[in-house]
């Protein structure tokens, strides 16, 4: 008996350097907006969790808060000296620059912007074709001709979702009324949910029957709004479907969780360099997702033209 503890012991001892062995220490600093937004957050820490199964990675993740909150959290880990550190949305963008020039040794990635630094991965995505898929299907199962679309924080991306989506609407009926709005001009905007309830309310009093949103954590005001309202919703950046069932028609989808993925096994090798990705319909970084609860809106009809959509979208 004593010799097979001591064997088992000696196995340990042998072993343990195994274990030991670094691993790759990956940090991520998230977005405004926090976890439970059900949309943007949401997606990025389900890439987290998929990053974290990998052997040999470790993944910490630093939920900001707010703007001022992103700089400090990138520089706990530059700091620190983590292998790759990640951080998402446009306004990680000046900090990821300052900090790449900080730190010019360490691998940073960027997601939903674009940093032209030697040592920045930079993964943005086509938010104008995806929201044009979203324009399209809010006109196929629109009965009104009455169309909202709520963006967050005024912004250049924000507006390109509501240009994409109203090109995405006229395509399909150019007659159809569509009504616009954004929630403020600062990054508070994308968390402001009893705001965004009542220009919900709002939309669905002119007649809008369908709602869009590009608005982050405000969008749970959108669809809270809908559960009262006679109109249905078109989520964001993740499927919002089971946030309120038979409410949320379809989701535009947009993969951080796959984007964060990638880019951290791609900068896991040695043979880094500086890219820039673009992430849209054709290479599955962005897909719409169809409500499992509202089947019965999507008629052979809808479904043709949505069909026809889609090719010409992946032809394009």
């Amino acid at each position: 008996m004593k010799r097979i503890i001591l064997m088992l012991l000696i196995m340990q001892l042998t072993l343990m350097p195994l274990f030991a062995a670094n691993p790759l220490r990956v940090g991520i600093v998230l977005s405004t907006g926090g976890l439970g937004d059900e949309s943007f957050n949401d997606s990025a820490y389900a890439g987290v969790m998929r990053i974290r199964q990998q052997p040999g990675i470790q993944a910490e993740t630093i939920d900001p808060g707010t703007v001022d909150g992103i700089e400090p959290g990138i520089r706990y880990f530059a700091s620190r000296g983590f292998d790759i550190i990640c951080s998402v949305g446009v306004f990680a963008a000046e900090p990821i620059a300052k900090a790449a020039d900080d730190y010019p040794k360490q691998k940073f990635i960027i997601i939903d912007a674009q940093v032209k630094k030697p040592n920045v991965l930079s993964i943005i995505f086509d938010e104008e074709q995806g929201a044009f898929c979203a324009g399209t299907y809010a006109a196929a199962l629109s009965k009104s001709k009455k169309i909202g679309f709520i963006g967050g924080m005024r912004s250049k991306p924000i507006e390109t979702y509501e240009r994409g989506f109203k090109n995405g609407v006229f395509f399909i009926d150019s007659t159809i009324e569509v009504m616009s709005s954004f929630l403020g001009d600062t990054p508070e905007a994308f968390n402001n949910q009893d705001k965004a309830f009542d220009e919900a309310m709002s939309m669905a009093d002119k007649g809008a029957d369908i709602i869009f949103h590009a608005s982050g954590k405000s969008g749970l005001g959108i669809i809270k709004a809908a559960r009262r309202g006679n109109f249905l919703v078109i989520g964001v950046d993740s499927d919002q479907s089971r946030t309120a069932p038979g409410k949320v028609v379809a989701s535009l989808v947009k993969k951080i969780d796959l984007a964060l993925y990638e880019g951290v096994m791609a900068l896991s090798s040695e043979k880094f360099k500086s890219d820039l990705w673009t992430l849209g319909m054709q290479n599955k970084g962005m897909e719409i997702i169809r409500s499992m609860f509202n089947k019965s809106l999507y008629t052979s009809e809808v479904n043709d033209t949505l069909g026809h959509i889609k090719k010409f979208i992946l032809r394009n």
